[in-house]
């Protein structure tokens, strides 16, 4: 049978690291939406690059043969860097990657072809409006317009949804499935978020460099079968912690534990019954009131994490209690707004945080959250309003007060050119640690977080998840009172997210308070509250349990989040009108 791709004894290194060696791989003909996930520094961009011919490999052959129709080009390939110019418009964007492509843009029929598109992603009241000044969600869609205006008999997307809100997500897939439709175009894309792989035809799942899994999406989602169960959670916040943590240190019989819609989701270790597993979990300790054990639908997220755990054995971490006592609360905004000229950015905010807290911030991309965060961080001043952190003001106290603060930015934002050892000794020093105790506290890092075989490599060098580790271990260095994580997730594959969620719920037990914006909207179910922001607007500051609830019963997080941000934008769009 023929092949849409095929690799054959394909390798590939880079920076003196082998990311492929003699990889072979087939795609059939009649594979039509194919997903490629793994871990961190698996090898996905590389392998996308491979499969565009943006790079060749070092031996071995890649061949592409693209479907036959009336199509534009073979293949059109968009980056996690999206190919945008920032200093061009969104109209002058679109244009020049017509023309690279070949196109006359002064064509009536291609012009009348990019409008089109440009109005399909929700970008045409935007044309004038400079690539850098759009929102994450925005620059996507725009991304995305300028390879599907060159009509690719294949389109290879590298993450296209990354870091972008569940309603983004949604007109994205809208615009890739309708241009499918239309055209017979095959896709091949990668992601971290296991729903879209699940829904795709054809999946292949990487770990270092190799190959572990091709096959349908079904067939994948099948390896879960008979371990994936659900029970009762504890009311109490603190309990539930303590609940999923303790869940999480039985090592030989539960794989996972994720607490959604007032349940906590089960993956055991191996294949057993509902009594089997109760009784295990008897055994334990674990009350019977607890146990009230279902069986649940299998998910390629469950899948991923029970092939990718015996290859990453779980590490639990010990975290240490602060050393200092926190006030209650610990974090106060009170009326607070932020300006940008004649735009209001965030619009009379009041809400506390309390101590030991994880709290969540939720929202489109252009919501006015990462605002509110950087206000909360002391790294914006707000236009109106007070701020306190752990009783410090913000604005006043503004020293004082980021020495409270351990803060994890979204892009990596520490010193590449400095090595890992050097990245955390500056980041230690500038928190007042020095001699013995940092020494002590660099290795205490260093080993829970993998870094110690690195130490002497610059940070620049480093893996993605490499890079979201030091950037923990640096905010984490001077054992901060309050921890602030902007989408510090986003990108990262399954099995890293619950690793990283397993530090966050152990240091709330300890004390430390959590601040965290996130676009995957099941880890909000980790939070204590949250609060919906749309529009510069407070839409809601709840429980995740109060969230769900609605008169038809519970409800998804993301259905929730999607029917109050829909509601919310109807009320505008009515006032507007009125």
């Amino acid at each position: 049978m023929a092949a849409l791709l095929s690799l054959k004894e394909a390798s590939l290194a880079y920076g003196g690291r082998k990311l492929f060696d003699r990889l072979n791989l087939i795609l059939p003909a009649d594979c039509r939406r194919c997903a490629v996930i793994g871990a961190d520094g698996a090898g996905k961009s590389s392998l996308l690059k491979l499969m565009a011919g943006i790079v060749k490999p070092d031996s071995g052959r890649a061949s592409l043969n693209a479907p036959k129709g009336s199509f534009g080009t073979q293949c059109a390939c968009l980056t996690q860097d999206l190919g945008l110019y920032s200093e061009l418009t969104v109209q002058e964007n679109v244009d020049l990657a017509a023309a690279l492509y070949g196109y006359d843009i002064k064509e009536a029929q291609v012009q009348h072809r990019l409008q089109g598109l440009l109005a399909a992603a929700g970008l045409a009241p935007f044309l004038d409006r400079a690539a850098g000044a759009l929102s994450g969600g925005m620059r996507q869609k725009l991304g995305l317009c300028t390879v599907l205006c060159a009509r690719p008999a294949v389109l290879i997307l590298d993450e296209p949804t990354v870091g972008v809100d569940t309603l983004s997500r949604r007109e994205l897939w809208q615009l890739i499935t309708d241009y499918q439709g239309e055209s017979g175009a095959a896709l091949i894309f990668s992601t971290a978020y296991l729903e879209e792989a699940q829904a795709s035809s054809y999946l292949l799942l990487l770990e270092h460099g190799k190959l572990t899994w091709q096959g349908s999406a079904a067939a994948f989602t099948a390896q879960a079968d008979g371990r994936t169960f659900c029970m009762k959670a504890p009311e109490n916040r603190a309990e539930l912690r303590g609940l999923v943590l303790h869940l999480l240190s039985l090592t030989a019989l539960i794989a996972d534990a994720q607490p959604e819609g007032g349940r906590i989701k089960l993956l055991t270790v191996k294949p057993c019954s509902t009594e089997e597993l109760a009784q295990e979990l008897s055994a334990a300790g674990l009350s019977s009131a607890l146990i009230d054990l279902k069986i649940r639908p299998c998910t390629a997220e469950d899948a991923f994490i029970a092939l990718a755990l015996p290859q990453r054995p779980r590490r639990l971490p010990q975290v240490q209690p602060p050393a200092f006592t926190l006030s209650d609360p610990a974090v106060e905004l009170a009326g607070v707004e932020k300006r940008f000229g004649a735009f209001t950015a965030v619009a009379h905010s009041s809400f506390t945080v309390r101590r030991g807290e994880i709290f969540g911030l939720l929202g489109p991309n252009g919501a006015g959250k990462t605002t509110t965060f950087r206000m909360m961080c002391a790294l914006l001043r707000p236009s109106a309003g007070i701020i306190k952190l752990n009783g410090l003001n913000a604005a006043t106290q503004k020293s004082a007060a980021r020495l409270q603060i351990g803060y994890v930015a979204q892009r990596f934002a520490l010193y590449g050119k400095l090595t890992v050892k050097q990245n955390l000794r500056y980041f230690g020093q500038n928190c007042g640690l020095d001699g013995a105790e940092l020494k002590a506290r660099l290795e205490e890092l260093s080993t829970e977080f993998q870094l110690a075989d690195c130490m002497e490599r610059p940070a620049a060098l480093l893996s993605f998840g490499q890079q979201r580790s030091l950037s923990m271990a640096c905010a984490l260095l001077a054992r901060p009172a309050l921890l602030f994580l902007d989408e510090a997730t986003s990108g990262a594959d399954p099995l890293s997210r619950r690793e990283f969620w397993q530090r966050i719920l152990s240091l709330a037990q300890g004390g430390t308070t959590v601040v965290v914006t996130t676009h995957f909207m099941e880890e909000a179910e980790y939070c204590d509250r949250f609060i919906v922001q749309d529009q510069g607007r407070i839409l809601s500051c709840m429980s995740p349990a109060e969230f769900c609830r609605t008169a038809q019963g519970m409800v998804s997080v993301e259905e929730r989040f999607m029917q109050l941000v829909e509601h919310s934008r109807a009320a505008a769009a009515q006032e507007d009108k009125a």
